[in-house]
């Protein structure tokens, strides 16, 4: 199991290659198992996505840190919960220092680890430690005897997913893939070639929910064919009352769309956090009315974290359930019903559709 339950992202540094200086923060998004961001265009919501992603896979991967400062708290096997704090700084020659790091456990006093102690499960104490300037100590100290808790928080990690529902990146092809589909999903050439769908339990799973968004299809299937040159799986769909079959790239947006997120939203293992980006771009009326109720279904097994400006899908769900992202300047704010019940539960009980919120009246109101 893998749930975010909060994240603050702050950044203040100069940019060599703009000669500027870079100031920006997100303070205050509070997750739920179904949350929906949402907030004008310009606010930060793609910026804010990049920032959980490239948080969570710098905890899996040994990758090179960003500059900034993050603190996020997740929990891992339901009730494991832990907060982890990362400052990055820009050093001599754009060398990227790790300034301040720190992992705290709920009900410990002392950190598992900072930069100058590390605790050592073996001996149950906290050790002396000294990690390179530029490593993380998800990666400098893995040991699966020493710090079993370091391990435990990669494997969690791992499951969590994004997906970007935008259409240009949903056509990304080869290792591009790999980015933005679960490990178990295998990349191709195309996006929807998913070995997986032989499995007729996951199969039957799928149409039935893509039968559920009003698309009447009975039937998908992976044939190898021949692409510029290569060969390499395609994905075949059939719909009821038709003959014959037709590859992917003859589908609708629409239509590839839903097929593409029923799919994702079957096959990630049980316990994963989805990050889904632009959710119900390209869809029509019908489909972005039905797509909150199977999303929300599917989180009752999984952590969803949707971000939408979509005034239908923002109709279809609840307030509650919503981060508000505001800007001013470089400031930018998360409303929730963490920080904001009272405000929140008095609109959900005015009769006025969700999305009267972003009237101007409403949402200007967050400074206070």
């Amino acid at each position: 199991m893998f749930f975010v339950e909060s994240l603050d992202y702050s950044e203040d540094y100069f940019h060599t290659q703009s000669d500027s200086h870079h100031y920006w923060t997100l303070e205050g998004l509070a997750f739920s198992q179904f949350t929906l961001i949402t907030g004008l265009n310009g606010v930060g919501k793609s910026r804010m996505c990049n920032i959980i992603k490239n948080t969570i896979s710098r905890m899996t991967s040994p990758v090179e840190p960003t500059l900034g400062k993050t603190e996020i708290s997740f929990k891992i096997h339901k009730n494991n919960l832990y907060t982890y704090l990362c400052e990055v700084e820009q050093g001599e020659k754009l060398k990227k220092l790790i300034i301040r790091e720190e992992l705290r456990q709920r009900g410990k006093k002392k950190p598992l680890f900072d930069r100058n102690k590390i605790y050592d499960s073996h001996s149950r104490r906290r050790v002396n430690y000294s990690p390179p300037e530029d490593q993380l100590s998800f990666h400098a100290r893995r040991d699966q005897v020493r710090h079993d808790y370091i391990e435990n928080i990669i494997l969690a990690a791992k499951k969590f997913h994004f997906l970007d529902f935008g259409e240009p990146k949903m056509l990304r092809s080869g290792t591009e893939q790999l980015a933005y589909l679960p490990p178990e999903i295998p990349s191709s050439l195309t996006s929807l070639a998913f070995e997986q769908l032989v499995d007729p339990n996951k199969k039957s799973a799928i149409l039935a929910d893509i039968n559920r968004m009003g698309f009447s299809v009975n039937d998908l299937f992976v044939k190898r064919v021949i692409m510029g040159g290569q060969i390499v799986p395609m994905l075949f769909i059939k719909e009821d009352g038709v003959e014959g079959t037709f590859g992917f790239v003859e589908a609708s947006t629409g239509m590839f769309k839903v097929i593409f997120l029923m799919v994702f939203l079957n096959l990630v293992e049980e316990g994963s956090c989805l990050l889904i980006d632009n959710a119900a771009d390209g869809l029509d009326y019908k489909r972005s009315m039905l797509l909150p109720k199977l999303v929300e279904r599917a989180s009752k097994k999984n952590q969803i974290i949707m971000v939408s400006n979509n005034e239908i899908l923002l109709n279809q769900t609840d307030i509650r359930n919503w981060n508000v992202l505001f800007r001013e300047g470089p400031r930018v704010k998360a409303v929730n019903y963490k920080n904001s019940k009272e405000r929140l539960s008095a609109f959900a009980d005015s009769g006025l559709s969700n999305y009267e919120y972003f009237r101007e009246e409403y949402f200007l109101d967050w400074k206070d």
